[in-house]
């Protein structure tokens, strides 16, 4: 098996905290080097798309432009772009946009420069000012005295007389007054302009950062955290839903951070979604923070976003059934919501009664077949011939893992918050591909208390430590992340020690510290 670049695996020895040391400094030119797969994928994606949000800044991250573009487009296209003609100008870049309003604002200025001079031939037995009497001014000074109009009120004409206040003149005081308008105008349009362009918020979610890999990983409800060693044996021990969806499931996780922490996004909030093979969108719906609250997030520290894979998930293979579920009628759910009381999506096929637990519907049926046999019913069509399954199967981790493989184009995160300084939105984007993936994985802490202040370490913000005992278990793309198996940790505190006194909770203890 060939070896993994970003795999932390040294011999233990007394030069191995130097050794770590030197691989982290020589990272970048890893992350450099051709995308390739490892022998350790137990699965590799058969979806050859290209990305629609391209990461395309430094850090791993995107510039939050959507990589499509209109084709074939008939004429009703054009004119929609015609209408909103300040929007599509602003979005143009801004020395293409200076350049060819520096040109615009000359070519003005040298229009009215030529009705100058061709006013004072017509006028030519009159003294205008602007040449001298009976000889026609000269298109240099004409452009001049165009260009002082346009830049000043309050002025002599060329010929030095006050014609502009007589009467014999009238073309000229028309020209004047409409240029000084026009120059108007276009000093307001360049306010605006500018003015947008400075305080365009797109750019504040620069600042906005994700990790690198998205991790699929086990993870336990009751407390948030992972389960360690095993995941998918675990599930496949378990035979009933009820318990996984009320205490435990597949998870993926996203980590998101403000790199400006000191001044907290205002209202951020966070979506997911999922291109499938077939280049249809679906909406991941979001566990923690929780969608039904509107997905509030604190970006000044480091969050994770995680999405449950359960059997309403676009990520949950199709042959993953559910009994006497009702028809979801198009609607995205969670297993999660019926689970803990806000709905029921369990329904009795006898009397119709819905309930939010395959263990509530079994006490349902056997209080209905106690009363039933009690008061003599027959048995077709009641409670006394429905047997409720004891052993529902789960969904796995490598379930999920072989439909991703199969399906999966595109997972895209979107951060929206608003900029407290200018008071604008703004959305940050993530792409994160089949290779981006770090199966049974989980983020490395990077929030430390260094120097009585809370501290967030950059370096370790892409870091994954994996979860299962067999590095076998872990298929993960060796360009970015830092991967860090679990029988190595010590050799991952040592490095930390090696680079700053920072401090953090224990790995041995799973402790974790969110926002």
């Amino acid at each position: 098996m060939s070896q993994d670049p970003y795999v932390i695996n040294p011999p233990r020895s007394a030069s191995g905290s130097s050794s770590l040391r030197r691989r982290f400094q020589n990272k970048q030119h890893h992350h450099q080097s051709q995308r390739l797969r490892t022998n350790s994928n137990r699965h590799y994606s058969n979806v050859f798309l290209p990305r629609l949000v391209d990461r395309n800044f430094p850090y791993f991250q995107s510039k939050n432009q959507i990589a499509s573009k209109n084709v074939k487009n008939p004429p009703g296209v054009f004119q929609l772009l015609v209408k909103d003609w300040f929007h599509v100008f602003l979005r143009e870049h801004v020395l293409k946009s200076i350049t060819l309003l520096l040109v615009s604002w000359t070519v003005y200025i040298l229009i009215f420069a030529v009705v100058y001079v061709r006013i004072d031939k017509a006028y030519l037995d009159r003294n205008c000012g602007l040449g001298e009497p009976g000889t026609p001014i000269r298109f240099g000074t004409a452009f001049a005295f165009s260009l002082e109009t346009c830049t000043t009120v309050g002025y002599g004409l060329p010929g030095g007389n006050n014609g502009f206040f007589q009467n014999n003149c009238p073309a000229v005081q028309i020209t004047i007054y409409f240029q000084m308008v026009w120059s108007m105008m276009f000093n307001a349009f360049l306010l605006a302009f500018f003015f947008t362009k400075m305080a365009n918020c797109e750019n504040r979610s620069i600042q906005v950062v994700f990790a690198d890999k998205l991790c699929v990983n086990v993870r336990d409800f009751t407390n948030g955290k992972v389960i360690t060693d095993e995941g998918d044996e675990f599930l496949s021990s378990v035979h009933d839903a009820d318990e996984v969806f009320r205490n435990s499931g597949v998870c993926l996780n996203v980590r998101c951070y403000d790199i400006d922490s000191a001044y907290p996004v205002v209202e951020a909030h966070v979506r997911m979604y999922m291109i499938d093979k077939n280049l249809k969108l679906h909406v991941l719906r979001i566990m923690h923070p929780d969608d039904e609250m509107g997905g509030m997030l604190y970006t000044s520290l480091p969050s994770e976003i995680s999405h449950h894979v359960d059997h309403h998930s676009p990520l949950a293979p199709s042959k993953y059934k559910m009994p006497f579920l009702a028809k979801a009628h198009g609607m995205v759910f969670r297993a999660i919501d019926s689970a803990t009381g806000n709905r029921d999506e369990i329904v009795c096929p006898v009397c119709g009664e819905a309930y939010g637990t395959y263990e509530r519907l079994r006490k349902h049926v056997r209080y209905q077949k106690m009363v039933e046999e009690h008061d003599d019913y027959p048995e077709a069509e009641s409670h006394r011939c429905l047997e409720v399954p004891e052993n529902i199967p789960t969904l796995t981790l490598e379930d999920v893992q072989e439909y991703m493989s199969q399906n999966l184009a595109e997972i895209i995160v979107v951060v929206e918050g608003i900029d407290p300084q200018v008071s604008g939105t703004f959305q940050a984007l993530q792409s994160y591909k089949y290779d981006d993936i770090c199966w049974d994985g989980e983020f490395v802490q990077c929030l430390h208390i260094h120097k009585d202040k809370f501290s967030v370490c950059m370096e370790k913000f892409h870091q994954v430590k994996t979860l299962s005992s067999s590095s076998e278990s872990v298929p993960s793309s060796p360009d970015s992340s830092f991967i860090v198996p679990k029988e190595h940790r010590e050799d991952s505190r040592e490095m930390d020690e090696e680079f700053g006194d920072l401090k953090s909770p224990s790995d041995d203890d799973e402790q974790v510290v969110s926002a």
